[in-house]
């Protein structure tokens, strides 16, 4: 036969419109929850790399740093010459400290004054722990940031 068209009926074009709307149905709300635990996970290694970064400042400049973290933003300070280093730094995400609003210090020779920053979203509790040895992200369980 020449001439014939070959295309797809309104039925078939309907019946692949419909599968196609079940399956982003299903896919979008799990796709929201995967972002919103990636921006959470990325903000707490932003906040990682600018602790690390204060301590290798306080250590190499002989100074003593401070990271103030209020509800939505941190702020690093230089302690010794007072005068603000960076920030401040704008959460998405609002965070706390442990001790409660107390800022972790970096002394002179690099030692922090032992702390964590954490978030308590919904199904994210995300932390990052500030000891004498190290900065380490991890998550959160109601009263200690473990790895």
């Amino acid at each position: 036969m020449v001439g014939e068209v070959k295309a797809f009926t309104l039925l078939e074009v309907i019946v692949t419109i419909a599968i196609l709307a079940i399956v982003l149905a299903i896919a979008i709300p799990n796709f929201n929850k995967y972002m919103k635990s990636f921006e959470i996970t990325s903000q707490f290694n932003q906040i990682e790399s600018d602790l690390d970064w204060s301590k290798t400042y306080a250590f190499t400049r002989k100074v003593q740093v401070s990271v103030v973290f209020s509800a939505n933003s941190y702020t690093i300070f230089d302690s010794t010459n007072n005068k603000i280093i960076k920030g401040p730094i704008n959460l998405k995400y609002s965070c706390s400290t442990n001790p409660a609003n107390s800022p972790i210090i970096f002394y002179p020779l690099g030692y922090p004054t032992p702390a964590s920053v954490y978030t308590v979203e919904s199904n994210n509790p995300n932390c990052t722990s500030v000891s004498f040895t190290r900065i380490i992200s991890g998550v959160y369980d109601g009263t200690s940031c473990t790895q």
